[in-house]
């Protein structure tokens, strides 16, 4: 099992991968009008959060915490590179959401990497 102080974050990667999943649904207006890369992007990104966090809460590896990270990254370019920084609310949900998954999966990778250096 992981130690207790990488859970937090984690646990909380699982939750923004699930909304990121719902999101779609709940923030556009009008569902049938948001393009299916921009629908696509965010179930991709959810699942594969949702996948590798819920494998750190098991065993933490670096690689799952490097993941998230790139995934954050991305989130946070997608509106750009997919061309939906006009629907005001899914260009917020993906730079905060992917900020979060940033800021979390910054503070459980050096712990990551702790942990495969003692291994």
């Amino acid at each position: 099992m992981s130690s207790k102080n990488a859970q937090w974050e984690n646990w909380i990667n699982v939750v923004l991968g699930i909304w990121l999943f719902i999101s779609p649904w709940v923030l556009a207006s009008n569902f049938s009008r948001v393009s299916s890369s921009t629908n696509w992007n965010v179930w991709i990104v959810g699942i594969i959060l949702v996948a590798s966090s819920s494998a750190a809460l098991q065993q933490l590896k670096a690689w799952e915490e490097w993941l998230s990270l790139i995934l954050g990254l991305w989130l946070i370019a997608s509106p750009w590179a997919l061309g939906f920084s006009d629907q005001a609310a899914l260009l917020w949900n993906a730079i905060i959401v992917g900020l979060a998954i940033v800021i979390t999966s910054g503070f459980a990778l050096p712990e990551a990497l702790q942990k495969e250096q003692s291994a």
